[in-house]
């Protein structure tokens, strides 16, 4: 996991009702890949791309300008969180 790439994280909406987004560079693995998923809402939509990574991402996220659509973390055999599996718009 060591592509960079950038995370638009929502952290609000302005006094005109636009979305303010912070975007930092985090590191993982981007993979660009068609993939039939189920969204957060239960809708059956077409992914994409698919990000690995460590960091935390949640829905309604941007990846490299990419809406996020689900984010599942992965555990490991020790039962900790090991990474993030992000499907993007």
């Amino acid at each position: 996991m060591n592509q960079s790439v950038e995370h638009g994280k929502k952290t609000g909406i302005n006094d005109y009702g636009e979305i303010s987004v912070t975007v930092s560079t985090i590191k993982g693995r981007l993979e660009n890949a068609f993939k039939k998923i189920r969204s957060s809402t239960g809708e059956e939509v077409v992914s994409s791309a698919l990000l690995l990574t460590q960091n935390l991402i949640t829905v309604g996220d941007t990846i490299n300008g990419h809406n996020v659509i689900t984010s599942e973390p992965k555990n490991s055999l020790n039962g900790k969180i090991e990474f993030y599996e992000v499907y993007l718009l």
